[in-house]
């Protein structure tokens, strides 16, 4: 099995959140629930494309990998959190991230303005 690779992302109140780095393409294992940010690599830093929550990251993730935006838009992994275990916290979370990366909202991203 090989070893994850835990990448911090700040939302926007500055506070930092572990994620699990999955490369392009992955299966996830079910029954998880969570946060998920599919993103790409630019020089040093990461740029999210698409942030959200849902009840199976495993499906969310599956569609993920074959959504046109996603795809377009050059993601290359997708970094998952399994800690929130309420949809409203997961909701919290994502409304957080979007904060401190606006770049994953449409247009130049692939998540609705609404965050949904």
């Amino acid at each position: 099995m090989p070893k994850l690779t835990r990448v911090p992302w700040r939302g926007g109140t500055g506070r930092a959140f572990d994620f699990f780095a999955f490369p392009l393409p992955c299966v996830l294992r079910p029954n998880l629930f969570g946060v998920y940010i599919f993103a790409r690599r630019e020089g040093q830093d990461w740029q999210a494309i698409f942030i959200g929550q849902h009840k199976n990251l495993r499906a969310a993730v599956d569609d993920g990998q074959r959504d046109p935006c996603i795809l377009q838009k050059g993601s290359s992994h997708v970094f998952v959190r399994d800690k929130e275990a309420s949809e409203q916290d997961r909701i919290a979370l994502v409304r957080d991230l979007l904060a401190g990366h606006p770049e994953a909202l449409a247009p130049h991203g692939c998540t609705p303005s609404d965050g949904k």
